[in-house]
């Protein structure tokens, strides 16, 4: 995935919002949101995995860094740790990561990104991932605090970590 193919998945959420807003069907106007969030999550990971890609190859990492970089399990074979199998990693747990590694920057959980980004994840889970008993209910408010969340998340990255400006 290239910066360019984040963009369009952040600027496809943004067009999903509009269109959403501009809908008048209900059921219509439901999707349009749901879709939105969708995408601004698809951008946050993708943002995510090619930042993981950027620092995979540092010759100053430790095993274990390199493990979680490649989201792989480390383990002790035979006298050694080895890198081996496949563990999937929470996408907060690789934004932490980042951010802490690289970025020399510590989360701070009170802080109102960091509860929206909480917030985001939940209604993401909540429409990959439907319980039979929990409905859905997406408004315009959650896609929009969902697009200026991880605009603002992927943004903090790009300072912190690329000490570059984030353009959207």
């Amino acid at each position: 995935m290239k910066v360019s193919e984040i963009g369009q998945l952040v600027k496809g959420a943004e067009t999903l919002l509009s269109q959403g807003v501009a809908e008048k069907d209900a059921f219509l106007k439901d999707l349009y949101f749901k879709s939105s969030i969708a995408f601004s999550w698809f951008g946050l990971e993708g943002f995510i995995s090619l930042a993981f890609s950027d620092f995979i190859s540092l010759k100053s990492l430790e095993l274990h860094e390199r493990a979680f970089l490649s989201e792989q399990k480390l383990e002790y074979s035979n006298g050694n740790f080895v890198i081996s199998g496949t563990k999937y990693l929470p996408t907060r747990d690789k934004l932490i990561f980042l951010l802490k590694r690289f970025g020399n920057y510590n989360i701070n959980n009170e802080d109102l990104l960091w509860a929206n980004l909480r917030n985001v994840e939940d209604w993401r889970n909540s429409l990959v991932h439907p319980k039979a008993q929990q409905s859905a209910a997406i408004t315009k408010k959650h896609a929009q605090i969902s697009l200026d969340t991880i605009k603002s998340v992927i943004s903090l990255v790009y300072k912190k970590v690329y000490k570059k400006t984030a353009r959207f």
